[in-house]
């Protein structure tokens, strides 16, 4: 029966068929018995599909929880999978696969259990090896098997499951140290006799011999796993190629110095078919990239010194490059070889000058053919860029080519973007500047790589661009009578597209010492560009090509970045600008882009991508002071400010639904230019809520529900939300409240009652009252008579709770069940949090949040699968357990006991911020139950009303849990006795009678070393007794010496015996023996670049830098309270950007005191009325 459910869900057309099949093998997989079930079905099943349901069972059995197996089964489960692999060698690959994946799986959850005495599931090497020396089906099973266990060791995608990350850590550290050299050695030793008697029997060609290949791939897998695992538990993402360094441990050294396993792989790489060979380069790869402090100088150019030469061969017979798998590798390899070495170690090796010529003869090779593997093209411009940045701080005296050969890969660049677009049109291919990640990528790649010879790079550029803009004109000018005319203005659009974007990459790679040559070169440049947007411009609104706006604005935001500076007005560039558009400065060219900002979101409101683009630049420039002093001088701005309307911008229309979401952006730029000089005039903020008002009483007017009042109340919220978000003071969201509330809040209410069902609608809505909730820059600080805060709680419990009793009630399908529900659920918590942690609520009134609509009725699902969800969920729990939690103990058990299941599930999640943040929840929740336990112990004394204690009733208040502050009181002790028995003893009537000597007797008893008196008083000579003579010194010495003479000395238990020790001897205790380490500790190698930077650096921008990183204790005053201030540095000041301490003031000396010290003693010894003060300090002598 289960045969035939296996063949029905994994072979059946019938999508019902598979259902029904899906549904009874799921009930086998929960069954109880499935254990000895599974093992009956391997033994007597013959199916593949029945052997792949019996593996997967086990697996999912093994990894839901491990503890409710016994240690005697988990030994039997290994063993059976062992042995039962070893007498099924053939069966298919598939269920192969699946019970090495739960051998592993088991393998690594009882890595560290004991089974009589003895480390059983570490043993697997040696159980493998009988695999090995087995036949070839044998052979490539046991290399499976390490292969799968070093990744399962390796990887994090189930430990949230299964173990904690530290335990997960540990046992990943017990295989590196024990088994992970042994295994990576024995696949070299595999791989090398594997070679050997394959060159010796057959030709390359029968490399493809069904058995060999397999075994050929799993090796080299396996030793690809061993170089690729994560040694020092810092690569998380193993998707990521940034983390280009394997910290092998310092015992690995033999492998690579000793044994010549880089020749081995580059052998493998020559003898190998194409399919196999690029498994061997994936090797080279992690092998390059072995950190650099495991060798000495001279190892380390020698190690350097093979991959070369290596790397040299295979570009000299190009073999296998023409597989676009090898090429992507042999790239990643070339990329490697800089990433890892730097550039004064490769100019020393013996063949470098051939090396470098045939890269950059490959490089441009590879630029021309952009239809070969364009994803690959990554990482010879990363080679390129990483070698030019290198270039400042080579010392060698060797050449290092790279002025020759970088304008070759420079024009090669620029000339095969400008290629591409005829084709491309022509042939309808996929266009590459669709994908603006890309694109960015490689620009920014390419500022590093064009400032190499500006000179000729600029000039390539200027060249090229007015070629093709005289091109674009002549064709805008002819009449469209040609067949290809359209096609021939796109193809120019396509082409000043790339050199716009280029050009803006060039201008992003000014760097602060650049001279003035540049900055005329720049200028050019600029001008060419802003020549092009006055002809884009002009022929709006009946043509536009979206791609070329979007790189005019990335172009303006690379001016912006390096141009758009007070420090840089006097640059030659503007001189440039204005002898041929007049523009002379910075405002100016503030203007031209503000015109650009207005023409985009006039004429593009359909296009959201350019609409997005244009206010991140408007954002951009309205986040620093001195750029938006200047911008609210401008017409162009105060045109905005004042016409924000979608008569004006026809994004703010109800149409364009796509383009509405930029909306609050834009609205964010507008509140912070409108609060540079709004103060507290509320007439202008009405004038600019003018369009906001008409639009939310036109809304009243509408017919409840409809599309257009939909539309409308969607743009009204993401407008209110922008504003909300810039008004971080108290006066401007004073003003924003006050329109808001009460005459509009509830429309938002009665709309969420309406779409409650409509994400589109309620989520801009939440997200609004988030924003309003939320105490940004202690904006929402309310008088103590103001009820507003209380008032805004109110505003925003009534939304959730009508929030939540529509959408708690709604059905979703499943996979729709984020977007609807979880997303809004997000928000609610992220609301919750504000509201609870803003410190302007009296929660006295927290009982609102009593209402049965909201009674954390939560769905059970896993919060891990959704980030965003999970983050705002643990927020929101943190904030209630630390100054709430008194509301916590009030909840019903079953909430409370899914809040504490969810925190135990969070302990376990990946996220940082979730586990920590758990971590603080338990901590507020068990301090919480200690205190509550401490107080059930405590003894009260039986102190009653009549003799002057509390009454019960007092007691009882002041003891009751539901109060937030409680008056505890406790037993009096003294020197650990009970003085409770004095509390109704009156201390002032004790103290008057005693004598002033007694209370001077016993203020020296209570007190007696004074801490508030100064030292002189507190060892001032106290005796009462008058001196009969003066002090003789002499005297008092040989006084106290014939004291102490004449006094006798204590009898000794035991006479002095010299050399005898008296008593016990001590023995001082033996030192613990320190295990030395397996291996030395990584040590961090910054590279010669940083080092000799740091080496040459003054201790001025020492401290500077220091400033820069946020290393406070090297801080001056100055910048610490910058830092602060979250000041930026200018871009482009290098040092001279950096806050520096203030010159400290120089003081003139006081004038001495003229105060005559023998008059003013006898004026206090005659008791002069008139003497206030007397200043004795600074008297000048003689």
């Amino acid at each position: 029966m289960l045969e035939l459910l296996c063949k029905q869900f994994y072979e059946s057309q019938d999508g019902q068929a598979r259902a029904e099949a899906e549904k009874a093998l799921y009930l086998f997989q929960e069954d109880p018995d499935a254990l000895p079930k599974c093992q009956q079905l391997l033994e007597r099943s013959n199916s593949g599909y029945s052997q792949l349901l019996a593996a997967t069972t086990l697996t999912k059995l093994v990894s839901k929880n491990i503890q409710a197996l016994s240690m005697q089964q988990r030994v039997d489960i290994r063993n059976y999978i062992l042995n039962y692999l070893a007498t099924h060698p053939n069966l298919q690959s598939f269920v192969i696969q699946a019970l090495i994946a739960l051998l592993v799986k088991i393998t690594k959850l009882c890595w560290v259990d004991l089974y009589e005495d003895e480390y059983v599931f570490r043993n697997i090497v040696s159980d493998v090896k009988e695999f090995l020396g087995g036949s070839v089906e044998h052979c490539m099973i046991g290399v499976q098997i390490l292969s799968q266990l070093t990744v399962e060791m390796n990887q994090l995608a189930e430990t949230a499951c299964n173990l904690t990350f530290t335990k997960h850590r540990k046992i990943a550290c017990l295989y590196r140290d024990s088994q992970l050299y042994d295994i990576f050695i024995l696949s070299c030793t595999l791989l090398s006799q594997a070679k050997d008697n394959c060159c010796k029997t057959a030709t390359a060609s029968q490399y493809m011999d069904e058995a060999q290949h397999g075994l050929f791939t799993h090796l080299l897998n396996l030793a690809r796993n061993c170089l690729s695992f994560d040694f020092v538990g810092t690569s998380a993402d193993e998707s990521a190629d940034d983390m280009s360094t394997v910290h092998i441990p310092t015992n690995w050294r033999p492998a690579f110095l000793e044994s010549d396993s880089v020749k081995l792989f580059f052998d493998l790489y020559h003898v190998l078919p194409a399919r196999l060979s690029c498994l061997a380069l994936s090797c080279l790869v992690q092998i390059t990239s072995i950190r650099r402090s495991i060798f000495n100088n001279t190892e380390r150019i020698k190690f350097l010194a093979k991959l070369v030469k290596g790397a040299t061969d295979i570009l000299k017979s190009s073999h296998g490059l023409s597989d676009p798998e090898n090429y992507h590798e042999f790239c990643r390899l070339l990329a490697r070889l800089k990433s890892n070495f730097q550039l004064g170690e490769l100019v020393t090796v013996e063949n470098y000058p051939e090396a470098i010529q045939l890269i950059a003869k490959f490089t441009v090779q590879s630029l021309q053919m952009w239809q070969f593997a364009p994803n690959s093209i990554h990482y010879l411009l990363s080679l390129w860029q990483r070698l030019i940045a290198s270039l400042p701080y080579v010392k060698s005296s060797e050449p290092h080519f790279l002025d020759t050969y970088t304008p070759e890969v420079t024009k090669a660049y620029v000339t095969s973007k400008l290629e591409s677009v005829p084709v491309i049109l022509r042939e309808g291919l996929e266009d590459p500047l669709d994908d603006t990640g890309m694109v960015q990528q490689q620009l920014e790649q390419f500022s590093t790589i064009g400032r190499c010879e500006y000179e000729k790079t600029c000039a390539l550029l200027i060249q090229l661009f007015d070629q093709t803009a005289g091109r674009y004109q002549e064709i805008l000018s002819s009449p469209p009578t040609s067949a290809t005319h359209h096609l021939d203005i796109q193809t120019c659009e396509g082409q000043l597209t790339w050199l716009v974007y280029i050009i803006g990459a060039a201008i992003s790679g000014r760097i602060s010492y650049s001279h003035d040559d540049h900055d005329l070169l720049d200028g050019d440049m600029i001008i060419r560009v802003l020549q092009l947007m006055t002809l884009t411009d002009s022929r709006l609104p009946a043509c536009g090509c979206e791609k070329l706006e979007f790189a005019i604005m990335c172009f303006l935001e690379q001016v912006r970045k390096v141009y758009i500076n007070e420090h840089l007005q006097k640059l030659k560039m503007f001189k440039r600008l204005s002898e041929v558009l007049g523009v002379n400065d910075e405002t100016t060219l503030l203007t031209v882009i503000s015109r650009k900002i207005i023409t985009n979101l006039k004429y593009f409101g359909h296009s959201e991508q350019i609409i997005r683009k244009t206010l991140t630049l408007l954002n951009d420039l309205t986040l620093t002071f001195s750029s938006i002093r200047r911008l609210i001088k401008l017409d162009e701005i105060q045109f905005m400010l004042n016409n924000h309307t979608r008569e004006h911008f026809s994004f703010l229309g109800t149409g364009a639904v796509s383009a509405s979401r930029c909306r609050s952006m834009f609205y964010t730029c507008l509140g912070r230019l409108l609060m540079v000089d709004l103060s507290e005039d509320v007439e202008r903020f009405n004038t600019f809520m003018m369009p906001l008002t008409n639009t939310i009483e036109n809304m009243v007017m509408m017919s409840f529900p409809s599309e257009e009042a939909r539309k409308e109340l969607i743009g009204l919220s993401r407008d209110l939300r922008g504003l909300t978000h810039a008004f971080n003071a108290k006066n401007p969201y004073m003003m924003l409240f006050d329109w808001f509330y009460p005459d509009y809040s509830p429309l938002l209410i009665r709309a969420i009652e309406l779409w409650a069902h409509d994400p589109a609608v309620t989520t801009p809505v939440l997200k609004l009252f988030a924003e309003l909730v939320y105490n940004r820059s202690q904006r929402l600080q309310f008088d103590v008579s103001s009820p507003n805060g209380i008032l805004l709680f109110r505003e925003t419990s009534k939304l959730i709770c009508c929030y939540g009793e529509r959408i708690l009630s709604l059905e979703v399908p499943k996979e729709q069940i984020y977007p609807m529900k979880l997303k809004g659920y997000a928000v609610c918590f992220q609301m919750l949090k504000a509201i609870l942690s803003g410190n302007y609520v009296n929660f006295g009134v927290f009982k609102l949040y009593g209402d049965d609509a909201l009674d954390n009725r939560l769905i059970a699902f896993s919060l891990q699968v959704y980030p965003k969800l999970s983050q705002a969920y643990y927020i929101l729990i943190e904030c209630l357990a630390q100054d709430h939690i008194t509301y916590l103990s009030t909840l019903e058990p079953p909430v409370f006991l899914y809040i504490l299941e969810s925190i135990s599930k969070g302990l376990n999640a990946l996220d940082v911020l979730v586990g920590s943040g758990c971590c603080a929840t338990l901590d507020y929740i068990v301090t919480y139950i200690f205190k509550q336990l401490q107080l059930k112990d405590l003894v009260v004394p039986p102190v009653t009303p009549a003799n002057g204690g509390p009454s019960q009733a007092w007691l009882r208040c002041n003891t009751s849990s539901s109060t937030t502050t409680k008056t505890i009181t406790t037993p009096a002790k003294l020197y650990g006795k009970d003085i409770g028995a004095y509390d109704d003893v009156d201390v002032d009537e004790l103290l008057a009678q005693l004598s002033p000597e007694e209370i001077t007797m016993l203020a020296k008893e209570v007190d007696p070393d004074d801490s508030f008196l100064p030292p002189s008083q507190r060892t001032n000579y106290e005796c009462e007794k008058e001196p009969t003579g003066p002090l003789d010194r002499k005297k008092l010495i040989e006084h106290i010496n014939k004291q102490a003479m004449e006094t006798p000395d204590r009898p000794e238990l035991e006479p002095y015996v010299p050399g005898l020790v008296r008593g016990k001897k001590w023995i001082p205790p033996p030192q613990e023996k320190r295990m030395q380490e397996a291996e030395d500790q990584i040590a961090i190698d910054m590279g010669d670049e940083y080092e000799q930077a740091l080496s040459d650096a003054t201790q001025e921008e020492i401290i500077d830098l220091a400033a820069i990183l946020g290393f406070h204790s090297m801080m001056n005053q100055d910048q610490y309270h910058a830092s602060l201030l979250n000041k930026g540095q200018p871009v482009g000041l290098g040092w001279d950007g950096i806050t520096k301490s203030s010159i400290q003031k120089v003081f003139p000396a006081e004038a001495p005191n003229q105060t005559n010290p023998e008059e003013m003693i006898k004026r206090i010894k005659d008791d002069d009325s008139k003497l206030v003060d007397v200043n004795l300090n600074n008297i000048k002598v003689g």
